[in-house]
């Protein structure tokens, strides 16, 4: 027997395939139990960070990914080597931590605006699970500062029947560190350009281990919450009783 979509469900399917999912009125949430976890997509980090390298002297802001180890010990000499460099940055940016934070600002509106319960296993038998997923982190440094190119996806899944109940996925550059003082403008030839957002790597790996985790931290954590105010917007769109 042949079977044929109408327009509306082909759209349905279609929407619910990429993008953002939202089922929350169709099952019993507000209040349930619900597993939180997180997860690294394998290619979430890269090892180069993209430095803006110009690719005509009417362009100083255009980046390229380059081997940014190598251009930072060529431009700031003995204050990091390649493989200094790299160790530091490296060991701050903990793939399994920054998907933790975001998990964590997730958790935080799911508690807010859910009231869920929290439970630790699956042998707690949740009703619901949590899945963050941090799918990119990269860094990009201009000439005006370094950045993270942050994308985080969160979604709800309904635990007996395997149904996504909601998922969203938000992407954000988030600023590690603005460079103060005069900025470069289109008249400084593009070396310089470049240059300067390669001496914004060094003076951001100058900071301690710890002030760098903190920071990539952060990002991580503002990029959740935006995932976070998307499900407070789902939740306030909800049907209450009395209204």
């Amino acid at each position: 027997m042949r079977r044929t979509l109408s327009l509306g469900a082909l759209l349905t399917l279609l929407l619910t395939g990429c993008g953002h999912v939202n089922h929350l009125a169709r099952y019993p949430v507000q209040g349930s139990t619900m597993l939180f976890t997180s997860r690294v997509h394998p290619e979430a980090l890269g090892t180069d960070v993209e430095i803006a390298s110009p690719v005509s002297s009417h362009d100083t802001s255009t980046p390229k990914p380059v081997r940014w180890m190598l251009e930072i010990a060529r431009v700031a000499g003995e204050s990091f080597t390649e493989a200094a460099a790299y160790d530091k940055l490296f060991s701050a940016l903990n793939a399994e931590e920054l998907a933790e934070a975001a998990s964590a600002a997730f958790r935080k509106a799911a508690q807010t605006y859910l009231r869920v319960r929290p439970v630790s296993s699956l042998e707690e038998s949740p009703e619901f699970l949590a899945e963050t997923v941090l799918e990119q982190y990269r860094l990009t440094a201009t000439a005006s500062g370094v950045f993270a190119r942050v994308k985080v996806r969160s979604r709800i899944i309904h635990r007996p029947s395997g149904t996504v109940v909601w998922d969203n996925a938000e992407a954000e550059t988030v600023p590690l560190q603005r460079t103060t003082g005069a900025a470069i403008t289109g008249a400084v030839v593009p070396a310089a350009a470049t240059t300067a957002s390669i001496l914004n790597v060094s003076r951001l790996l100058s900071l301690e281990p710890e002030q760098l985790r903190a920071i990539f931290r952060n990002a991580s954590e503002q990029v959740g919450t935006l995932v976070g105010e998307t499900l407070r917007e789902d939740v306030s769109k909800l049907p209450r009783a009395g209204y």
